[in-house]
Protein backbone atom coordinates (compact mmCIF):
# COMPACT_ATOMS: atom_id res chain seq x y z
CA UNK A 1 0.00 0.00 0.00
CA UNK A 2 3.15 2.11 -0.50
CA UNK A 3 2.62 3.06 -3.66
CA UNK A 4 -0.48 4.79 -3.23
CA UNK A 5 -0.80 8.61 -2.28
CA UNK A 6 -2.91 9.83 0.38
CA UNK A 7 -5.76 10.21 -1.70
CA UNK A 8 -5.70 6.99 -3.29
CA UNK A 9 -5.20 5.40 0.11
CA UNK A 10 -8.34 7.14 1.52
CA UNK A 11 -10.17 5.58 -1.63
CA UNK A 12 -9.04 2.42 -1.01
CA UNK A 13 -10.33 2.47 3.01
CA UNK A 14 -13.55 3.52 1.77
CA UNK A 15 -13.97 0.55 -0.24
CA UNK A 16 -12.79 -1.60 2.45
CA UNK A 17 -14.23 0.23 5.41
CA UNK A 18 -17.55 2.11 4.67
CA UNK A 19 -18.40 -0.14 1.45
CA UNK A 20 -17.01 -3.43 2.59
CA UNK A 21 -15.85 -4.83 -0.76
CA UNK A 22 -13.72 -8.26 -0.44
CA UNK A 23 -10.49 -8.04 -1.00
CA UNK A 24 -10.39 -8.98 -4.49
CA UNK A 25 -12.84 -6.21 -5.52
CA UNK A 26 -10.79 -3.56 -3.52
CA UNK A 27 -8.17 -5.07 -5.97
CA UNK A 28 -9.63 -5.54 -9.12
CA UNK A 29 -11.02 -1.41 -8.55
CA UNK A 30 -7.31 -0.21 -7.71
CA UNK A 31 -6.09 -1.68 -11.21
CA UNK A 32 -9.09 -0.45 -13.07
CA UNK A 33 -9.97 3.28 -10.90
CA UNK A 34 -6.51 4.19 -9.90
CA UNK A 35 -4.27 2.13 -11.99
CA UNK A 36 -2.06 0.80 -9.35
CA UNK A 37 -1.76 -3.61 -9.25
CA UNK A 38 -2.35 -4.73 -5.75
CA UNK A 39 -2.99 -8.34 -5.23
CA UNK A 40 -5.71 -9.27 -3.06
CA UNK A 41 -3.98 -11.16 0.02
CA UNK A 42 -1.93 -7.27 -0.01
CA UNK A 43 -5.03 -5.81 0.47
CA UNK A 44 -6.35 -8.17 2.94
CA UNK A 45 -2.83 -7.60 4.97
CA UNK A 46 -3.58 -4.21 4.75
CA UNK A 47 -7.22 -4.38 5.72
CA UNK A 48 -5.97 -6.74 9.42
CA UNK A 49 -3.27 -4.24 9.95
CA UNK A 50 -6.01 -1.23 9.71
CA UNK A 51 -8.49 -2.55 11.73
CA UNK A 52 -5.75 -3.51 14.26
CA UNK A 53 -5.17 0.37 13.94
CA UNK A 54 -8.53 1.75 14.30
CA UNK A 55 -9.51 -0.33 17.12
CA UNK A 56 -6.58 0.30 19.37
CA UNK A 57 -7.19 3.97 18.47
CA UNK A 58 -10.75 3.78 19.50
CA UNK A 59 -9.84 2.00 22.96
CA UNK A 60 -7.44 5.07 23.46
CA UNK A 61 -10.34 7.56 23.06
CA UNK A 62 -12.43 6.31 25.70
CA UNK A 63 -13.05 3.43 28.28
CA UNK A 64 -11.27 0.59 26.80
CA UNK A 65 -13.75 -1.94 27.78
CA UNK A 66 -16.69 -0.49 26.32
CA UNK A 67 -14.75 0.12 22.97
CA UNK A 68 -14.02 -3.66 22.97
CA UNK A 69 -17.32 -4.65 23.14
CA UNK A 70 -18.14 -1.88 20.99
CA UNK A 71 -16.27 -3.28 18.65
CA UNK A 72 -17.22 -6.90 18.66
CA UNK A 73 -20.43 -5.84 18.59
CA UNK A 74 -19.33 -3.99 15.31
CA UNK A 75 -17.86 -7.17 13.79
CA UNK A 76 -20.44 -9.76 14.55
CA UNK A 77 -22.71 -7.50 12.76
CA UNK A 78 -20.07 -7.54 9.89
CA UNK A 79 -20.55 -11.32 9.91
CA UNK A 80 -23.76 -11.50 10.32
CA UNK A 81 -24.42 -9.28 7.26
CA UNK A 82 -22.00 -11.67 4.98
CA UNK A 83 -23.67 -15.26 6.44
CA UNK A 84 -26.21 -16.95 4.52
CA UNK A 85 -28.57 -17.91 7.48
CA UNK A 86 -31.36 -18.32 5.22
CA UNK A 87 -33.97 -20.46 7.28
CA UNK A 88 -31.88 -21.31 10.02
CA UNK A 89 -33.53 -19.80 13.31
CA UNK A 90 -31.14 -21.34 15.70
CA UNK A 91 -28.21 -19.70 13.97
CA UNK A 92 -30.05 -16.11 13.74
CA UNK A 93 -30.92 -16.91 17.43
CA UNK A 94 -27.45 -17.23 18.24
CA UNK A 95 -26.08 -13.95 16.62
CA UNK A 96 -28.77 -12.49 18.61
CA UNK A 97 -28.13 -13.78 21.62
CA UNK A 98 -24.00 -12.63 21.31
CA UNK A 99 -25.02 -9.10 20.26
CA UNK A 100 -27.60 -8.80 23.11
CA UNK A 101 -25.16 -10.27 25.77
CA UNK A 102 -22.44 -7.24 24.06
CA UNK A 103 -25.10 -4.71 25.06
CA UNK A 104 -25.61 -5.34 28.18
CA UNK A 105 -21.77 -6.09 28.89
CA UNK A 106 -21.16 -2.15 27.57
CA UNK A 107 -24.16 -0.88 29.32
CA UNK A 108 -23.03 -2.52 32.59
CA UNK A 109 -19.83 -0.78 31.96
CA UNK A 110 -21.01 2.44 31.28
CA UNK A 111 -23.34 2.38 34.44
CA UNK A 112 -20.52 1.82 36.52
CA UNK A 113 -18.74 4.51 34.76
CA UNK A 114 -21.04 6.60 35.64
CA UNK A 115 -21.66 5.80 39.25
CA UNK A 116 -17.95 6.31 39.73
CA UNK A 117 -18.38 9.09 38.23
CA UNK A 118 -21.56 10.29 40.60
CA UNK A 119 -19.53 8.80 43.92
CA UNK A 120 -16.66 10.90 42.92
CA UNK A 121 -18.45 14.15 42.14
CA UNK A 122 -20.59 14.04 45.72
CA UNK A 123 -17.49 12.86 47.87
CA UNK A 124 -15.64 16.33 45.80
CA UNK A 125 -18.72 18.53 46.94
CA UNK A 126 -18.77 17.15 50.32
CA UNK A 127 -14.86 17.98 50.93
CA UNK A 128 -16.04 21.38 49.47
CA UNK A 129 -18.50 22.03 51.83
CA UNK A 130 -17.28 20.67 54.78
CA UNK A 131 -13.64 22.13 54.53
CA UNK A 132 -13.55 24.22 57.43
CA UNK A 133 -14.43 21.04 59.72
CA UNK A 134 -12.05 18.88 57.96
CA UNK A 135 -9.37 21.04 58.17
CA UNK A 136 -10.33 21.23 61.68
CA UNK A 137 -9.85 17.51 62.45
CA UNK A 138 -6.61 17.07 60.16
CA UNK A 139 -4.88 19.97 62.37
CA UNK A 140 -5.55 17.66 65.42
CA UNK A 141 -2.52 16.55 67.00
CA UNK A 142 -4.47 14.38 69.18
CA UNK A 143 -5.74 11.88 66.36
CA UNK A 144 -3.43 8.95 64.78
CA UNK A 145 -4.16 9.27 61.11
CA UNK A 146 -6.55 6.42 61.15
CA UNK A 147 -8.76 8.01 63.53
CA UNK A 148 -8.41 11.14 61.41
CA UNK A 149 -9.67 9.34 58.74
CA UNK A 150 -12.62 7.99 60.24
CA UNK A 151 -13.88 11.15 61.52
CA UNK A 152 -13.22 13.06 57.83
CA UNK A 153 -15.41 10.05 56.94
CA UNK A 154 -18.09 10.63 59.35
CA UNK A 155 -18.17 13.99 58.47
CA UNK A 156 -17.83 13.90 54.81
CA UNK A 157 -20.47 10.94 54.51
CA UNK A 158 -22.40 10.87 57.78
CA UNK A 159 -22.19 8.78 61.34
CA UNK A 160 -23.63 5.90 60.02
CA UNK A 161 -21.10 3.90 57.63
CA UNK A 162 -20.55 0.28 57.11
CA UNK A 163 -16.68 -0.23 58.57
Amino acid sequence: MRRLTPEQQAKVDGWLFEEQLSHAEVSERCLSELGVRLNKSGVGRYCRQEQGLRARRKMSLGSGYVALMEGMNEAALRALERVEIGNDPKTLAEYARVLVAARQEANHALRATTTREKFEFDAATACLVHQVRVQSIVEDEALDDGQRIMKIREELFGPDLPE
